[in-house]
C-alpha cells in the first residue's frame, strides 16, 4: 500500500512538473516524438477499428435479426457511429498506443538510467525532465486525439461496407444516418479524454523509466509495468472523465 502511494505521489509530481516546463522544452524534440509515438501507429489503429467497426454491425444486425426485429437494421449506422465515437474508438486507440507508445517510451528511458545516461544530463546541466519527459508528454497529448479521431472514422467505415455489403442499405442512407447522428459535444468529449488518456500514458512510461533498476531485468518491468498500470487508469478513468465532461460540456450544449 506504501509502494502504491508512493508511486501515484511521483505520478503527479512528475506530471505537474512536465507541466509546468512546456515551454522550456525543444520544439525539434516534440515534433520527433509526436512522428514516433503518434503518427507511426495510424496503421495499427485504424486496422483495428476498422474490423471492430465491422464486427459491431454484424454482430448487431445478427441479434435484431434473432428476435425477430429484422426491420431495426436500419438503426445499426446509429449505433456503430455513437460507438465508436463515444467509447470504443477512444478507448481502443489509448490501450493500442499503451501497448506500442507506452512501452517503447519506458524502454527508452529505463535504458538511459540503467547505464546512466540519465545521470550523465544532470551533469551536462540539462534538465531530464524538459529534455526526455516534456516534448513525449505534450506529443502523444496532441497526438492521440488525432489518432483517435482516424480510428473512429475506419470504425464506422467498417460498419458502412458491412451494411452495403450484407444488409443491402444504400451508402446514402448509411451516411446520412451517421452524419444525423454526430453531435460536436460527442466529438469534444472523446478527443478531450484521449488528451488526458496521451498525457497519462507518456508520463506512465517516464516514471518507470527513470525509477528503473537493476539492468536488463529492470528495464523489462519498467516496460511491463507501465503498460499495465497506463491500461488500468485508462479502464478506471474512463468512466470518471466521462461523468465529468458530460457535467461540463452540457453548460455549453443543450
Amino acid at each position: 500500500m506504501l509502494e502504491f502511494i508512493k508511486n501515484c505521489g511521483g505520478f503527479v509530481r512528475l506530471g505537474l512538473t512536465a507541466l509546468g516546463r512546456t515551454f522550456r522544452s525543444d520544439k525539434d524534440q516534440f515534433w520527433l516524438h509526436l512522428e514516433e509515438m503518434a503518427v507511426d501507429a495510424w496503421y495499427i489503429v485504424m486496422i483495428t477499428c476498422f474490423f471492430t467497426g465491422a464486427v459491431l454491425a454484424m454482430q448487431s444486425g445478427d441479434a435484431f435479426i434473432d428476435i425477430d426485429m429484422a426491420e431495426a437494421t436500419s438503426f445499426i449506422p446509429r449505433i456503430v457511429t455513437k460507438s465508436m465515437l463515444l467509447e470504443l474508438g477512444p478507448v481502443l486507440t489509448a490501450l493500442i498506443v499503451a501497448g506500442r507508445s507506452g512501452a517503447g517510451i519506458a524502454a527508452q528511458i529505463s535504458s538511459m538510467t540503467v547505464t546512466r545516461q540519465v545521470h550523465a544530463l544532470r551533469a551536462l546541466a540539462i534538465d531530464p525532465i524538459v529534455f526526455l519527459v516534456t516534448p513525449r508528454a505534450v506529443a502523444l497529448s496532441i497526438g492521440l486525439p488525432l489518432l483517435s479521431i482516424l480510428s473512429d472514422l475506419a470504425g464506422i467505415f467498417g460498419g458502412f461496407l458491412y451494411c452495403i455489403w450484407k444488409l443491402d442499405m444504400t451508402a446514402v442512407v448509411y451516411l446520412h444516418t451517421c452524419a444525423d447522428t454526430v453531435y460536436l459535444k460527442d466529438i469534444l468529449m472523446a478527443t478531450s479524454k484521449c488528451f488526458v488518456w496521451g498525457g497519462l500514458i507518456a508520463i506512465m512510461g517516464c516514471l518507470h523509466g527513470i525509477n528503473a533498476q537493476g539492468g536488463n531485468v529492470g528495464v523489462g518491468q519498467a516496460t511491463r509495468n507501465t503498460v499495465v498500470h497506463s491500461m488500468i487508469l485508462i479502464l478506471i478513468s474512463d468512466f470518471f472523465l466521462t461523468r465529468i465532461f458530460k457535467i461540463f460540456l452540457s453548460l455549453f450544449f443543450a
